[in-house]
């Protein structure tokens, strides 16, 4: 029985992988795991794997030495399957794909594709149209280069591959000289990652200190570490034409600090001082300064430092991962999903082309602190109206749902509010601006939405005419290197795309809420007559806060799309309730 079934062309088949530049390889290992996958999905055995790194647009499949040789092995009866990623891996050209078809076809060789958009075309009466149509497709148009670029960076990322286009701070870019694995690895400069690991280390005491206290308040800040960074920096520059930088005494990291003035030290030893001082202002400016300001401080780079995996030699597998890679469980009774301040392992992988600084102990603990808090800063309260855009004046924090009746900032010197009655009086100043005949900060937000709106569809056909010439030339040259380019031209037109239908998202959201008013106003007279009538404005603007009121849950998408952020300071000892209101219109995405 074995033998029969290993001795059954039927039972084999061959994975054909083509790319269209020698230095491409990834998206070539992409097509075989794949590929594999399919055989092996089939209950197949693989027979070969057959290679051309070659133009399709420009060369037939007899013409390339992989599928001649395939075509060898087939007329030989060693297969009766081909397993390809897309139609358009094995031609490009129609006239093409009608002289293989008839060579396939009386072979008694079948197709499978290993991508599933294509998998349709395999076995319906429709298939032979649909395989036609796909080739045409792929003679006239060129963007399936952008996806294959794409299923490449996945497979890559897959196998542990740091695949951003620029370094992360304490490393070079190089290329490598193994592209099977990576096109790029990453040199380490020493005395840069010498500050990384003296900040991984010393915020990772700053948590076991906070944890063993007993004090309420929180130890482990990124401000206490932006001063340690801050005088340990200062004590640096202050001694390094010593040439030998001495220890302080009485310091508090004084075993981390030995560690990193010993590889400073050391480095002054084998090279000259001025290539040391450039590095270490570099780490000074990276790291403490606002760009171009060299007096505003700017901690947000110390905490994405001890938020990068890189630094441990990781990446996260999935960067959509729902909780950054914190281990999540759902329970199946409420459905309620809850995280924790723990890692997940498998939501990561080794690099294979990075060595990390920071041992894994060290980065769990640091990554999972800090990811944990910005997690939990999300409110996660039932939506109301202007929810996340009601601040107190008083103290400046964001005010909460702490039942279904009250709104508070949880300020120990600030008051809590009636839900109803403080977005009762807000409501009423937006409505006063939908309803006045002058120009308000309201009509100014629509007319700065139109025209940014016009200026994102202008950035999105520039791009696109240079992602085109960038295909062009592709095509033209067979240079690899055109991939990457029309790959950036893909990420900044999907920017601006993003950003221009956010825009129109809100302008749709505005044309709601002008409708909503002018439907229970369309009875009344015009806007002018309306400001010449005081009562009958009153009575406009109740009926139109009443329906918003009674309609929240229809409103609040189109409040927090339009609205930025409101500064409260209500007054509840007068009678009505007086206050000041300060309403900020969302402008960005």
């Amino acid at each position: 029985m074995l033998n029969k079934v290993i001795n059954d062309s039927q039972n084999y088949a061959v994975i054909y992988a083509r790319i269209s530049s020698k230095n491409e390889n990834n998206s070539i290992n992409a097509q075989i795991k794949l590929g594999e996958d399919v055989i092996n999905k089939n209950n197949l055995l693989l027979h070969d794997t057959y290679i051309d790194k070659i133009s399709g647009k420009t060369t037939s499949p007899k013409e390339r030495k992989g599928f001649s040789r395939l075509l060898e092995d087939a007329k030989a009866g060693l297969f009766k399957t081909i397993v390809i990623y897309r139609l358009d891996r094995l031609v490009r050209r129609y006239d093409d794909w009608i002289e293989t078809k008839k060579i396939l076809n009386k072979l008694g060789i079948k197709i499978l594709f290993s991508d599933t958009n294509q998998a349709l075309l395999e076995n319906s009466p429709q298939s032979e149209f649909f395989q036609n149509f796909s080739v045409m497709i792929a003679e006239m148009e060129p963007d399936t280069i952008s996806l294959r670029a794409s299923q490449g960076r996945i497979f890559r990322r897959k196998s542990g591959a740091y695949t951003s286009p620029k370094a992360p701070f304490g490393y070079i870019k190089q290329e490598s000289n193994d592209r099977r694995k990576s096109k790029s690895i990453f040199i380490q400069e020493p005395i840069k990652l010498a500050f990384i690991k003296y900040i991984f280390f010393v915020f990772h005491r700053l948590i076991i200190e906070e944890k063993r206290s007993d004090s309420s308040n929180p130890q482990a800040s990124i401000n206490t570490l932006y001063n340690s960074l801050q005088n340990t920096l200062e004590h640096i520059e202050a001694n390094i034409d010593l040439r030998d930088i001495p220890l302080r005494n009485n310091t508090k990291y004084a075993s981390l600090e030995a560690e990193l003035f010993g590889v400073i030290n050391k480095y002054i030893e084998n090279t000259d001082l001025k290539s040391v001082k450039k590095e270490i202002s570099e780490v000074k400016f990276y790291y403490l300064f606002s760009k171009g300001n060299t007096t505003k401080k700017n901690s947000a780079y110390l905490s994405a430092c001890l938020r990068n995996p890189v630094y441990a030699g990781c990446i996260l597998l999935d960067s959509n991962h729902p909780f950054k890679g914190l281990s999540f469980s759902t329970d199946e009774k409420t459905g309620i999903t809850s995280f924790k301040e723990r890692l997940d392992s498998e939501a990561f992988v080794n690099t294979n082309n990075l060595v990390g600084i920071i041992p894994s102990s060290i980065f769990k603990t640091v990554y999972s602190y800090l990811t944990y808090k910005s997690l939990i800063k999300i409110d996660r309260t039932p939506n109301f109206l202007l929810k996340g855009s009601l601040i107190c004046s008083k103290c400046n924090k964001k005010l909460k749902l702490i039942d279904d009746n009250y709104l508070s900032c949880k300020g120990t010197r600030c008051h809590p509010f009636l839900k109803y009655d403080l977005l009762k009086f807000i409501i009423d100043k937006i409505i006063d601006n939908c309803l006045s005949i002058s120009q308000t900060p309201l009509e100014q937000f629509i007319n700065k939405l139109s025209r940014k709106i016009e200026i994102k569809n202008q950035n999105i056909k520039y791009q696109t005419l240079n992602k085109y010439e960038a295909i062009y030339n592709y095509l033209s040259s067979n240079d690899s290197s055109y991939v990457d380019k029309i790959h950036q031209k893909d990420i900044a037109i999907k920017s601006y795309v993003s950003s221009c239908n956010k825009y129109r998202t809100k302008l749709s959201y505005l044309n709601q809420l002008f409708d909503e008013v002018n439907k229970i106003n369309k009875k009344y007279s015009s806007k002018p007559q309306l400001e010449n009538n005081s009562v009958l404005l009153k009575q406009v603007k109740e009926k139109i806060v009443n329906h918003i009121m009674n309609n929240e849950e229809f409103f609040v998408p189109i409040f927090s799309e339009i609205i930025k952020e409101i500064k409260v300071d209500i007054n509840y000892e007068q009678s009505p309730i007086e206050g000041k209101l300060n309403i900020r219109y969302e402008f960005t995405p």
